[in-house]
């Protein structure tokens, strides 16, 4: 078959149009299948859970920055910047730290990949009946990766942007002086 994964869906028009039965690849080791699609699931699993850590990350980050930051922005403010070129400034900055992060992912993620198709790092366990670790490369994943990265790290700064506008420039500069 051209795309092996449609073996059921051809299973059942063969059936339908010969009247006889038909076994296809997947029903020879159901268990294994289960085992592949549930490590799967925890693999996502944990994949999301990194994510929404570095998105943390780039929050508590973004905090310190808008802090640190405080009386620039009140001095901004002063000079007759708005509250949206504030909160531009901050998201700004939280995508670009974002982009940074993915791309760098994405080319990790890239060298790990080739390097598994060259490395035979170790023999896998025989349930799987293969010998190395195959590895594919589908641009959709890493696409679909790198935009939701991208998304989680543009929201993680939204809550310190709408903190440093909120700020009135006066009150941000007696801040400054107190320190």
């Amino acid at each position: 078959l051209k795309k092996p994964w449609e073996s059921k869906k051809i299973k059942k028009t063969l059936e339908k149009k010969y009247n006889f039965t038909v076994k296809e690849w997947q029903s020879y080791n159901p268990h294994t299948f289960s085992a592949m699609q549930t490590e799967k699931a925890v693999i996502s699993l944990i994949v999301a859970l990194v994510a929404f850590v570095a998105a943390f990350n780039i929050l508590t980050t973004l905090f310190v920055s808008v802090t640190q930051k405080q009386k620039d922005f009140a001095i901004l403010r002063a000079l007759g910047a708005s509250r949206s070129m504030i909160l531009k400034i901050v998201l700004k900055q939280s995508t670009l730290i974002g982009i940074i992060g993915v791309l760098l992912g994405v080319l990790l993620a890239l060298g790990t990949s080739w390097g598994l198709t060259r490395i035979s790092i170790s023999n896998l366990p025989s349930v799987y009946m293969l010998r190395k670790l195959p590895v594919d490369y589908d641009l959709l994943t890493y696409i679909k990766i790198a935009l939701f990265g991208i998304l989680i790290s543009s929201s993680a700064g939204l809550y310190p942007a709408w903190s440093a506008c909120r700020k009135h420039p006066s009150s941000g500069l007696r801040e400054a002086e107190d320190k």
